[in-house]
């Protein structure tokens, strides 16, 4: 339970864990309570058990972890109240209203009426499930039709919903596997090729949960999977649906944490975050794309949930699904040393069979916007076909470099070892890592040179030339630009499944889980860099990249196709993905990390160091590496070196990699590494961070 104290003209929050009968302080040294915030406790004791596992693992101090297990307003002095959820009910005129007569004038009102006549709906399934505009509820309401109203429960469970699709062979073979073991922890890796309805079984699964009226965790990785995968679940579960990503008000987080945790929601489905949330009879936790890098925070307490989540499932005894068509490597060993169950997926649900994945070399090759003839003739015969293509670059923007044709300068940002990019729409130069931005400069700062120009393609640069280039096939571009407004990502992938969008350029945002049934032609562009990055995690992931974004092509009916790109077509990795899948891949980068005794195979933490001089930054960590090997012999200090952005928003930033063969060995290094850091003077003066087993080194 939250409370409030004083101390020194100020008052602050603390939360109480246990009560103890004695004290180590004297009586009249300890702070009175002036105030108790909650009638009864926000957290159970298996909460608090998964907590202390992440403040020990982590090494973090128990106030930051209490910090990220409650939403933003719980953190204040904000008392908690359950509100009823906003929604709509028909106002008494409109109960008298002849339906039929608005019908064959207004389809759209009489929908909405008609399903408001049942019972009233929350705001969330009129504008999901009933499609309903803003303007559409705003008219109803000038006409007196329609009032806002509260709803006691999440969600208000619809008489009618979807019926289950039979499942196919491996479906039923994979829920029977998983439903046999289902009140105990086990942990299960789904390997299923895209489109291969991976998210049927997960719907069954919770089916199966929810009829042991236990409550179900759904983690996905990215807040543009959110809204598809809600309104699939709405339209099949009799269910209380709660949703907590970063795209919410905080008062929107706040009310669905206070509905998990006081049993009034049956299933949450959230991003990183929402594996903290209270869910009192949790009984299935499922994780999709468990491959994928957002799962790991980089701020503030480092942990990763996909992690922390199997520890949830293991002191709540109930199962995890993990599921993927390109599982880490981490989870591929983790199957083949039996820790996780591996189940399998190889065929595409319904008629839909894979897509066929070919090389395109462009060594030598004239390209327009980062595209060659060849590829550009290919996409106007699709769209020709009145057939969808999805373009993928990940690099958002006009272009990366502004570069002055004269004398050489190239526009960088003042703040971090990095070029701005152009955003032509608004005319800015922006840096994509500090914020910074300026204005588009009309002549060369150095030289004063007018002929200034730009090097590279950005999806802005596309969408500019792909829409003069075919002008008349409708374009959408879905990158964090162009979604930044709430609701305008579920708008845009909405355009796309109806049809409406021809060509979809887009980032990594549509990399995965993202079902468009008439795309039949998916290109990746520029995708060379990730071949030969300065992280050894570069080819796992790019391997991903590539599986992931190809699967978005031929999910339905149509056969479908997808071109790669490349300067470097006889890059075996590429031969390998193309020739013989993802697994073949993994196997091969695994026996590469066993060579190397890189992980999984060997366990890291990341000691990170920001200061206002290199040599600072530097200078301490020298001397870290002399205590860890003062303290022990078995754990490498690999370091320290700069940071590969070394300088980042005016600050200095290195690196010191710790790696040991054991992961208690680390651990119990660490342990005192930090007591040590914690009472050097240099590192009370210069700004350091502890990584367990680090995902990012930039």
């Amino acid at each position: 339970m939250r409370v409030k104290i004083s101390f020194a003209n100020r008052t602050l929050i603390g939360v109480i864990l246990k009560i103890d009968e004695t004290s180590d302080f004297p009586l009249n040294k300890l702070k009175t309570i002036t105030a108790c915030l909650d009638p009864e406790p926000l957290l159970k004791a298996m909460d608090i058990k998964l907590l202390n596992w992440v403040i020990q693992y982590y090494h973090c101090n128990p106030g930051d972890a209490l910090a990220i297990a409650f939403p933003i307003n719980l953190r204040s002095a904000k008392k908690s109240a359950l509100l009823g959820t906003k929604g709509w009910c028909l106002t008494p005129l409109a109960k008298t209203l002849d339906l039929t007569h608005i019908q064959q004038k207004t389809p759209k009102q009489a929908q909405i009426l008609t399903a408001l006549k049942k019972n009233p709906l929350s705001h969330q399934i009129v504008k999901t499930n009933l499609k309903a505009s803003s303007a559409q509820l705003k008219i109803l309401r000038d006409k007196a039709w329609i009032e806002a109203c509260t709803i006691e429960d999440i969600i208000a469970k619809e008489t009618k919903k979807e019926q289950a699709p039979q499942l196919n062979q491996e479906q039923q073979i994979v829920v029977d596997a998983i439903a046999k073991n289902f009140n105990q922890f086990k942990t299960y890796l789904i390997n299923g090729i895209t489109g291969s309805g991976k998210t049927e079984v997960y719907l069954t699964l919770i089916e199966i949960a929810l009829k042991q009226q236990k409550q179900i965790l759904v983690l996905v990785p990215e807040i543009s999977l959110t809204p598809q995968l809600l309104t699939r679940f709405e339209r099949r579960l009799n269910a209380r649906i709660a949703i907590i990503h970063s795209a919410l008000n905080n008062t929107e987080k706040e009310q669905a944490w206070l509905q998990c945790q006081a049993h009034k929601a049956d299933v949450l489905i959230g991003t990183r975050s929402a594996v903290f949330t209270p869910l009192p009879k949790l009984g299935l936790i499922i994780i999709d794309e468990e491959h994928d890098g957002s799962f790991k925070e980089h701020h503030g307490v480092l942990y990763s949930a996909r992690d922390v989540v199997i520890v949830r499932a293991k002191n709540q005894q109930v199962p995890v699904v993990l599921g993927t068509a390109t599982p880490s490597l981490e989870s591929f060993y983790n199957a083949s040393t039996q820790r996780y169950q591996q189940l399998w997926l190889k065929k595409r649900a319904g008629n839909a069979i894979p897509p066929k994945i070919e090389l395109l070399n462009i060594l030598d090759v004239h390209l327009e916007a980062g595209m060659s003839l060849a590829l550009l003739k290919l996409i106007e015969k699709t769209l020709q076909q009145n057939n969808q293509v999805l373009i993928f670059l990940n690099r958002r923007g006009f272009a990366p470099i502004l570069i002055c044709h004269h004398c050489g300068w190239v526009a960088g940002c003042d703040h971090c070892d990095s070029r701005l990019t152009l955003h032509a729409k608004h005319q800015q130069l922006r840096c994509h890592h500090c914020g910074y931005q300026q204005p588009l400069p009309v002549s060369c700062p150095q030289c004063q040179s007018a002929a200034i120009t730009t090097i590279g393609q950005g999806t802005e640069r596309l969408e500019n030339v792909l829409s003069k280039k075919f002008p008349n096939y409708p374009l959408t571009r879905i990158d964090r630009d162009t979604t930044s407004r709430k609701g305008h990502l579920a708008e845009k992938l909405a355009e796309v499944k109806k049809g409406e969008k021809k060509i979809i350029i887009g980032t990594q945002m549509l990399a995965k889980g993202h079902h468009f049934p008439e795309v039949t032609l998916v290109v990746l562009l520029d995708i060379d860099q990730g071949l030969f990055g300065v992280d050894y995690r570069s080819t796992e992931i790019m391997a991903q990249l590539i599986t992931q974004v190809s699967g978005r092509a031929g999910r339905a009916e149509k056969k479908g196709r997808v071109v790669i790109q490349t300067r470097h077509p006889d890059h075996p990795l590429l031969l390998d993905l193309i020739q013989n899948g993802y697994a073949s891949c993994a196997e091969k980068m695994l026996n590469e990390r066993q060579e190397a005794q890189l992980p999984p195979y060997s366990y890291q933490a990341l000691v990170r160091v920001d200061a206002k001089t290199s040599a600072l930054a530097h200078q301490l960590l020298e001397e870290v590496a002399k205590k860890v090997q003062n303290i022990s012999q078995i754990v490498e200090a690999l370091g320290p070196v700069e940071a590969p952005m070394h300088k980042k928003a005016g600050i200095y930033r290195a690196h010191l990699l710790l790696q040991c063969q054991e992961r208690k060995d680390l651990h119990y290094l660490l342990h005192y590494l930090i007591y040590w850091l914690e009472q050097y003077p240099l590192a009370k003066k210069l700004r350091w961070s502890l990584d367990i087993d680090p995902k990012n080194f930039a």
